[in-house]
């Protein structure tokens, strides 16, 4: 908001009082949000803040709580929920949902657009074609906001708001279909200080640091859109580290074919 507009709202908020106030999508214009945020803060002490975003604003006293997908069981409600009336017995099949569902990180938008899906093909015949074209999921209702009309749009948004330099290490290592550590990033990430990229991708929720581990992982949405652009810029899935040097977890196929279970990594 403009400053009169946001010495307005501050002034309100401090007239309520005690109020919980929720902030929804910031990503898109992280810097003003973070700007307004503090103005409220210091201006409405008694004000809570609730605010959602692919990455942190980075104020004194924020407080960051990673929110990841649903549990399995939860996602499989969201999914039997969402769908009309499925073409075949496939989409009851517990182990059949089970394993699609992990492959999509149990994300809501993701099963939101899986659903759509389940009056027209059977489910094992989504689950191949999604091997190959992430943006099988989109969703063709009138209401849904543009940026939420696919997987790929969402993807493509967050590579949009990176940093050159973090966008080209996105693209590098794609070439990991699972965890990493500090010393893979530095092979495969160039030019530049790979860490510090390493470090802007977690923040904006594109890389998971991995629990009990030193190292991190690309989310299975992102890593389909970043082998995207590697192919889009020529590079195949060949990667800049020696064949020799090559770790184990590394391999020339998409994410997509090892967490739908079509090719096993060794």
């Amino acid at each position: 908001p403009r400053p009169a507009d946001s010495a307005a709202l501050v002034e309100r908020v401090r007239e309520e009082g005690p109020a919980l106030l929720v902030l929804d999508n910031v990503e898109q214009a992280v810097g003003p949000a973070a700007a307004l945020v503090r103005r409220l803060l210091d201006g409405a002490p008694e004000a809570r803040l609730l605010v959602t975003s692919r990455e942190a604003l980075g104020l004194l006293g924020e407080r960051v709580v990673p929110v990841g997908g649903l549990d399995p069981a939860a996602a499989a409600r969201l999914l039997a929920a969402r769908a009309p009336p499925p073409v075949d017995g496939s989409w009851r099949d517990d182990e059949q949902v089970g394993r699609v569902l992990g492959a999509l990180d149990h994300l809501p938008l993701a099963i939101e657009l899986l659903a759509g899906w389940a009056d027209s093909l059977p489910l094992p015949e989504v689950a191949r074609r999604l091997i190959e074209r992430i943006d099988l999921l989109v969703s063709e209702r009138r209401d849904v906001p543009e940026r939420h009309r696919s997987l790929a749009s969402v993807v493509e948004e967050s590579v949009r708001m990176l940093e050159p330099a973090a966008a080209d290490a996105l693209r590098q290592l794609a070439v990991f279909t699972g965890d990493f550590d500090a010393a893979d990033a530095e092979a495969v990430v160039e030019p530049g200080p790979a860490l510090v990229s390493v470090r802007a991708l977690v923040r904006r929720s594109l890389l998971h640091p991995v629990a009990g581990a030193p190292g991190s992982t690309l989310s299975r949405i992102a890593g389909e859109g970043a082998e995207r652009r590697r192919r889009e810029a020529g590079e195949g899935h060949r990667s800049p580290r020696p064949r020799a040097m090559m770790p184990r977890r590394i391999s020339r196929v998409p994410p997509w074919m090892v967490s739908l279970g079509a090719i096993r990594v060794v």
